[in-house]
């Protein structure tokens, strides 16, 4: 059962890592026009600002409640250094990595990167208050890899602050159940919150949540996972 729980948590891992850099754009009149009656900067909807930076270092904190067990790891990124050696993990639940929390933690970063765009007519406006504003939109099926596929049935959102003209944050959650590698899932629910920096005048992630109702083996089996980015430093 050790094993089997290991390869869930690694399953749920490489899912958590590879949303951060999926991306999110929208070029469609409909949220152009939008933007526009706003004032905002059309590059609210640009890809480049929302993909989490490869050219700066910066410190990961994850914690992963999975299979009644809870795990807490800290890692660095730093993109100076060689392939396959730009993650290094400092602890786990407070102590030295072992070889296997290495291996788990390298295995999820394996995972092939999304380039997905978005599907033209799938736009749409959600919610339009005097604060903020809601669009969604999905992504094209056409566009999708192999361990992104389960995608298609699932609807992103962009949250954008009125009163800041910012970005705040970027969901995504499932339409119907849907097949990730060996988990069935019936809910999946995933936000990544952005930071501004003025100074660099990019966003940055600096938090994201996943949240995933699904069946393994036939047993329920609910996963959470919650990651903060912080000390960005350009390289």
């Amino acid at each position: 059962m050790k094993n089997k729980s290991l390869n869930l948590i690694n399953a749920f891992l490489s899912i958590a890592f590879l949303l951060v850099g999926f991306q999110v754009s929208a070029q469609k009149s409909v949220v152009l026009a939008v933007l526009t009656k706003h004032g905002l900067d059309k590059d609210l909807v640009n890809p480049r600002y929302f993909k989490q930076p490869d050219n700066y270092a910066y410190d990961l904190q994850q914690t992963t409640k999975a299979v009644d067990k809870t795990t807490a790891l800290e890692a660095k990124y730093n993109p100076a250094l060689p392939e396959g050696e730009k993650w290094t993990i400092v602890s786990v639940d407070g102590k030295s990595p072992s070889k296997g929390d290495i291996k788990t933690f390298t295995k999820s970063l394996r995972e092939e990167k999304d380039e997905s765009k978005p599907l033209d007519e799938s736009f749409r406006v959600e919610d339009e208050k005097n604060d903020y504003l809601l669009l969604s939109y999905k992504v094209d099926p056409s566009t999708l890899s192999k361990e992104t596929n389960f995608m298609k049935d699932c609807r992103m959102f962009l949250r954008i602050n009125l009163t800041t003209k910012r970005l705040e944050s970027s969901s995504v959650s499932n339409e119907k159940p849907i097949k990730i590698k060996m988990l069935t899932a019936d809910k999946f629910v995933g936000t990544a919150h952005y930071k501004w920096d003025e100074r660099e005048h990019r966003y940055f992630t600096v938090r994201n949540e996943l949240q995933m109702n699904s069946k393994f083996l036939g047993q329920h089996v609910n996963i959470e996972t919650y990651s903060e980015y912080s000390n960005f430093e350009k390289i």
